[in-house]
C-alpha cells in the first residue's frame, strides 16, 4: 500500500479514488435491471460503454495528478442517475422490469470518486503571522 501512495505525489486520497473507480468499473458488469427474459448490465447499454471510457480516463488522470478529473466523477454520477431515472420510467410502462444493484454501486462509487478529488480543492489554513513586538515598553533612552 505504501508503494501505491508514493505513486500519488500530491493526492493522499488517490487510493480511495482508485478503489472507487475499480468499484464503478465492476458496477458496469453487474446487473442493472431484470426483464422477464434476461438481466441487463452496462455492457448492453450505450451509456455503460461511455462510463467505462470515463473510468479509464479518470484512472489515467489520477496517476497524472490532474485534479480536474473531479469533473469525470461528477459526469459518472450524472450519467448513472440519468440511467437510473430512465429505468424507473420504463418500470412504470412494463411492470415486469425490476431494478438491480449495479447502478447503485456505480452511483455510490462515482460520488466517492468525485469527493476524493473535491477534498483537494480545500485551501490549507494559513497561520497568522506573529504579532509585532510591543514598542511602548521599550526604553526610549538617547
Amino acid at each position: 500500500m505504501a508503494n501505491i501512495v508514493k505513486l500519488f505525489k500530491v493526492n493522499k486520497l488517490g487510493p480511495i479514488g482508485l478503489l472507487a473507480a475499480c468499484a464503478s468499473f465492476v458496477g458496469i458488469f453487474l446487473p442493472w435491471k431484470q426483464t422477464k427474459i434476461d438481466l441487463v448490465n452496462g455492457t448492453l447499454e450505450p451509456l455503460g460503454w461511455i462510463m467505462a471510457i470515463l473510468i479509464i480516463l479518470y484512472v489515467l488522470l489520477l496517476f497524472a495528478n490532474f485534479k480536474w478529473n473531479i469533473l469525470l466523477g461528477f459526469a459518472m454520477l450524472i450519467i448513472s442517475v440519468y440511467q437510473y431515472l430512465e429505468i424507473r420510467a420504463s418500470m412504470t410502462v412494463d411492470p415486469d422490469i425490476q431494478m438491480k444493484y449495479g447502478l447503485y454501486v456505480i452511483m455510490i462509487s462515482s460520488l466517492v470518486m468525485a469527493l476524493s478529488k473535491l477534498l483537494l480543492f480545500r485551501k490549507k489554513k494559513t497561520q497568522a503571522p506573529p504579532p509585532p513586538p510591543d514598542l511602548s515598553q521599550q526604553s526610549n533612552q538617547p
